[in-house]
């Protein structure tokens, strides 16, 4: 029982772990753009999400990080600038509840430009919270694979 406990404090403790990388990732592009009407309505909708069902957003993000691992790992940013994620948002736009694919395409562009935006340092750390979250992902479905 003890093991289960710790198993399950791991799992809540990356979940809070990787939200509060993903609300700082948020936060700084918000920062960048505070009149952008897109970027208020994702920061307002992640608040919401965060503080109602924080390891939905971990389920759903984190996937999408895991599949770029070894680039995020390594730190290859170009690689996921240049990637037009057709694939992720035509997954995204079939569930009832989501944007249309323009909307979401506008959102990634807007994203990739902004990344211009932000100095050297300011990359580098966006680069290294996006690994911090990749290994609390990890954790997560470390301790989820061990739960069962």
């Amino acid at each position: 029982m003890a093991d289960r406990n710790k198993l399950m404090d791991l799992k809540d403790q990356s979940v809070k772990k990787f939200n509060a990388e993903l609300a700082f990732l948020v936060n700084i592009l918000y920062n960048q753009n505070t009149k952008d009407a897109d970027f208020c309505t994702i920061k307002d909708a992640f608040m919401v999400v965060k503080n109602e069902t924080p390891e939905l957003i971990v389920t759903t993000v984190g996937s999408y990080i895991w599949k770029y691992r070894v680039n995020i790992k390594a730190g290859q940013v170009k690689q996921l600038l240049d990637n037009d994620y057709s694939d992720e948002i035509k997954e995204v736009s079939a569930r009832p509840d989501s944007k249309n694919v323009d909307e979401i395409k506008a959102i990634l562009d807007k994203v990739k430009q902004y990344w211009s935006k932000f100095n050297q340092i300011e990359q580098d750390t966006i680069v290294k919270r996006i690994q911090s979250m990749l290994a609390h992902y990890a954790s997560v479905l470390a301790a989820e694979k061990e739960l069962k």
